[in-house]
């Protein structure tokens, strides 16, 4: 839907020609990430989106050196899908300073509680936050 958090917005950045299950990065994300080619969006059946996101996160946390912790855990990340596109971002922590970043925050929607939380992200810039919790 238009004016939703997504990928569109980043999709443009990255090499259409890719083939299924591909990686690669986005040049102007300065922090460390990857991007899967995944066979899913609208008119994709739902088994067959869900095969190629499963195998795409599985890439991913390869492409990122992600291995399980003593309990099985993988590492903290967050995960956008859209438009035939999955980003695997990590994350070191949940906030930048008050403002929570979670995965439709890398999709270009950041949420604050208060005015007063606006200030910090104008100076900064969106993407300094992002770098911050990636």
């Amino acid at each position: 839907m238009p004016g939703n958090a997504g990928l569109g917005y980043l999709a443009e950045g990255l090499p259409s020609e890719l083939p299924l299950l591909a990686t690669t990065q986005h040049p102007a994300l300065p922090f460390k990430h990857v991007f899967v080619r995944v066979d899913c969006g609208l008119g994709v059946p739902a088994a067959k989106s869900a095969a190629s996101m499963y195998k795409a996160y599985e890439l991913a946390c390869g492409q990122l050196g992600f291995v399980p912790n003593e309990v099985g855990l993988l590492p903290a990340c967050n995960m956008l899908v859209q438009d035939g596109w999955m980003l695997l971002v990590p994350r070191s922590r949940e906030h930048a300073g008050e403002v929570s970043i979670n995965a439709l925050s890398y999709g270009g929607t950041l949420y604050v509680r208060t005015p007063e939380q606006l200030e910090p992200i104008r100076r900064a810039g969106p993407l300094a936050l992002l770098r911050e919790v990636a």
